[in-house]
């Protein structure tokens, strides 16, 4: 899916050793890691190789996973415009301009993933 993408990009990722299993639906969560990930490729810093992490923290019931990297960030001007879905915004685009990823966490979904 991604792997002409990160090869690319001569990008390399770590995971977690240890994912947790979560109630939840496996392509929506495929979608969210594939679309941040796709994020990291697009916004790296293209002097120094690219790493990115798959990581996960549990603070008592609830499970975060994150995709860090060490891209260009987010300048914090354009915080609010990311953060928020953009107009038309749809599941399963690929378009960049069509949404973004990070609202994207805050749908719930339904189903047994890992």
């Amino acid at each position: 899916m991604l792997s002409k993408s990160i090869s690319a990009a001569s990008a390399s990722i770590r995971d977690a050793d240890d994912l947790p299993e979560v109630e939840a639906n496996p392509a929506t969560l495929i979608e969210l890691v594939v679309n941040l990930v796709e994020n990291s490729i697009r916004y790296r810093v293209a002097e120094r190789p690219l790493e990115i992490e798959i990581c996960v923290e549990v603070e008592r019931d609830l499970f975060i996973f994150q995709v860090r990297d060490n891209g260009q960030g987010v300048p914090e001007a354009h915080h609010d415009r990311v953060l928020t879905c953009l107009p038309g915004s749809t599941q399963g685009t690929t378009s960049p301009e069509a949404g973004s990823a990070l609202p994207f966490v805050g749908r719930s979904s339904s189903g047994r993933a890992r």
